[in-house]
C-alpha cells in the first residue's frame, strides 16, 4: 500500500505526523514542532478548493466561464478568512477552540486556493464518549451543556450565530473543558440576506430547515439536540435508544422533528435534566430558553442541587443596527458551503469526528498548547478579557456628560452674545462711515460665528 503524502506546511518548524480526519474539501492533521527542546502539538486544518480538475470541468459544464470560476473560488476563500477572523476574536477563551495561525496559497493554475488553519489539538466529543456503553454520566452531560452555553454567551455578546453545533464540532481539552469549534458558517445577526440553509440538518432547528426568519435561538436548539443525543444512547429523537435504526427510520424521525411532533424524553438522565433538554429543543423559538445565559443558569442550578448561580453580565457588544432586529432570514450560504464537509474519522462513518487512524495511539487528542488562565471549574462562565461598565453605569455616564455639555454650551453662548452686540455695532458703524474694519474686529466676529459650530463638535447629541 502506497504511503500517503502529507502537504508541506507554510510555518517554519511544523511537520505533519498523522492524519486525524477528512472532509469534503480537505483534511485535519496532527502536526508537531520542536521548540527549544519542547515538543508542541497542533491540529492543522488543510482545505483545498477545487479538489481536482473534475470540479473545474463541472463548473465549465454548468456554464461558468474562466472569470466566473475564479470568482467562485475567491468567494470560498473569503469564507475561510471570515472563519479565522471570528475564531481570532475568541482566541484563548476557555470554551472556544483557539485558532493560532492562518495561511493561504493560490493554486499554480490561478484557479482556487489551499487554506491552512492551525489550531490547538483537542479530543473530539465523539471520540471521548466511545468509552461509555449506553448511559453517559449525567454530570458529564451537564458539563458539556454549561461549557457550550459559556461559548454561546460569548457569541451572543458579539451578535454571532454559530449555526452548526453538533457533536463533531465540540472538543475537550486535557483539563476537561469542552470547547466549541468550526465557525465556518457562523454569521453575525446584523446580516439579513435570504439564502440557502446552512448547517448539519441532523441538529438543525426547524425554522432553519423551513427557511423562516431565525436568530440565536437556533444555537440553543442545536445544543439541546446534542445533549438529547448524549442522553439517548447517541440516538436521535423518536429513535429507541437500544435500537439500530434503518435509513428510512432515521428519515421518518427527522420528518417528525421538523414538522413539530413533541419530542419524547431521552432514555437517560434525571427528570429535571430531561426537562431542560426538552425546553431547549422546543419547536417554537419563543418556548425555548431566551438566551444561552438562561440555559446556563438552569444547568448550573441542577449541578449545584437547585441553588441558582449568581447572575452576571457578559461584555456588551455593539447595539443591533436599527431596523434589523438581530435576526437572520433563511439560511446562510456562500459559494463554499459545500466545502465545509464534516470532518470524518479516517475509515469511520460520516458521524465520526476527528479520530486517530490507529486507535491504539493513546497520545491522539493531547496538546501542549494550554489555554491561558485556569481551567473553568467554577459556576461562572468564561468571559472576554477586559472590564466593561454595565448598562446602568453607561446611562449615568452619558447623562452626566450631556448635562455638563449643555451647561457649558449655555455659558459659552451667553458670553458669545455679550461679545456679539458691541462688536456688531462697531462693525456696522465703521461700514456706515466707510472706515476700514480692523483685524481685531474681524477675528472677534469670526469667533462669535464659530461658537455654534464648536458646540456641535463638542457634543453631537445637542
Amino acid at each position: 500500500m502506497e504511503e500517503e503524502r502529507y502537504p508541506s506546511l507554510p510555518w517554519q518548524g511544523w511537520k505533519i505526523v498523522k492524519k486525524l480526519g477528512r472532509g469534503g474539501y480537505g483534511s485535519v492533521y496532527q502536526a508537531q514542532r520542536n521548540s527549544a527542546g519542547v515538543m508542541e502539538d497542533a491540529a492543522i486544518k488543510v482545505i483545498s478548493f477545487p479538489k481536482d480538475k473534475e470540479d473545474i470541468e463541472a463548473d465549465f459544464t454548468d456554464g461558468y466561464d474562466i472569470v466566473s470560476v475564479r470568482n467562485k473560488y475567491k468567494d470560498m476563500l473569503h469564507r475561510y478568512v471570515d472563519e479565522y477572523q471570528i475564531m481570532l476574536a475568541f482566541k484563548r477563551q476557555t470554551n472556544i477552540v483557539s485558532c493560532d495561525d492562518f495561511a493561504t496559497k493560490p493554486h499554480e493554475d490561478g484557479i482556487g486556493w489551499d487554506v491552512f488553519i492551525r489550531m490547538e489539538l483537542l479530543t473530539p466529543l465523539t471520540t471521548l464518549i466511545k468509552q461509555y456503553a449506553g448511559s453517559i454520566p449525567e454530570e458529564k452531560v451537564i458539563k458539556v451543556g454549561m461549557d457550550i452555553c459559556s461559548a454561546l454567551i460569548l457569541c451572543e455578546s458579539k451578535h454571532i450565530v454559530h449555526r452548526d453545533i453538533k457533536p463533531e464540532n465540540i472538543m475537550v481539552s486535557e483539563f476537561g473543558d469542552y470547547k466549541l469549534g468550526d465557525f465556518g458558517i457562523a454569521r453575525t445577526m446584523y446580516h439579513t440576506t435570504q439564502a440557502t440553509i446552512a448547517g448539519s440538518d441532523r441538529y438543525m432547528a426547524p425554522e432553519v430547515i423551513t427557511r423562516k426568519e431565525y436568530g440565536k435561538e437556533v444555537d440553543i436548539y442545536s445544543l439541546g439536540l446534542v445533549l438529547y443525543w448524549m442522553l439517548n444512547n447517541r440516538k436521535r429523537p423518536f429513535i429507541d435508544a437500544d435500537y439500530i435504526p434503518s435509513n428510512e427510520e432515521n428519515e421518518q424521525a427527522q420528518l417528525r422533528r421538523v414538522t413539530g411532533d413533541p419530542l419524547p424524553p431521552p432514555k437517560y438522565g434525571s427528570r429535571k435534566l430531561q426537562n431542560i433538554v426538552l425546553k431547549a429543543c422546543a419547536y417554537e423559538p419563543k418556548d425555548r430558553f431566551s438566551s444561552a445565559r438562561e440555559m446556563y443558569q438552569a444547568l448550573a442550578a441542577l449541578q449545584t442541587g437547585g441553588s441558582r448561580p449568581e447572575t452576571w453580565e457578559p461584555p456588551h457588544a455593539d447595539p443591533t443596527p436599527p431596523g434589523e432586529g438581530g435576526k437572520l432570514s433563511g439560511g446562510w450560504n456562500s459559494a463554499g458551503d459545500d466545502a465545509h464537509g464534516e470532518w470524518d474519522s479516517a475509515g469511520e462513518d460520516a458521524h465520526g469526528g476527528w479520530d486517530s487512524l490507529n486507535e491504539d495511539d493513546h497520545d491522539v487528542g493531547k496538546t501542549t498548547h494550554r489555554t491561558e488562565g485556569k481551567a473553568n471549574t467554577g459556576a461562572e462562565p468564561a468571559v472576554l478579557e477586559g472590564a466593561y461598565p454595565d448598562e446602568k453605569e453607561l446611562k449615568a455616564i452619558r447623562k452626566s456628560l450631556n448635562i455638563c455639555t449643555v451647561v457649558m454650551g449655555v455659558c459659552t453662548l451667553g458670553i458669545g452674545l455679550l461679545w456679539c452686540i458691541p462688536i456688531r455695532k462697531k462693525i456696522l458703524n465703521r461700514i456706515d462711515r466707510r472706515e476700514p474694519v480692523s483685524n481685531g474686529l474681524k477675528i472677534a466676529a469670526t469667533w462669535v460665528g464659530m461658537i455654534p459650530g464648536l458646540l456641535l463638535l463638542v457634543n453631537e447629541d445637542i
